[in-house]
């Protein structure tokens, strides 16, 4: 019953506060959208670099440049 309990005010404190103000929700999620856009972004770009890598027959991942510049090792 404790979890219950605990749960329920937790939930209810952030009712409050979404009450208050609305838009917080809709700001964390528009930074959560714009975060999984670049981590997509970084993620493609580097399948990009290993799939060129493996048609020129180099298949070493340890090599692949990030986004920053940097090798990876």
């Amino acid at each position: 019953m404790w979890v219950k309990e605990k749960s329920a005010a937790y939930l209810r404190f952030w009712l409050d506060e979404l009450k208050k103000s609305p838009d917080f929700i809709k700001t964390t999620l528009l930074d959560v959208k714009r975060a999984s856009a670049m981590i997509t972004r970084c993620v493609d770009s580097i399948q990009e670099q290993i799939e060129a890598k493996a048609d020129i027959g180099d298949v070493d991942n340890d090599s692949v440049v990030d986004k920053v510049g940097e090798e990876r090792y």
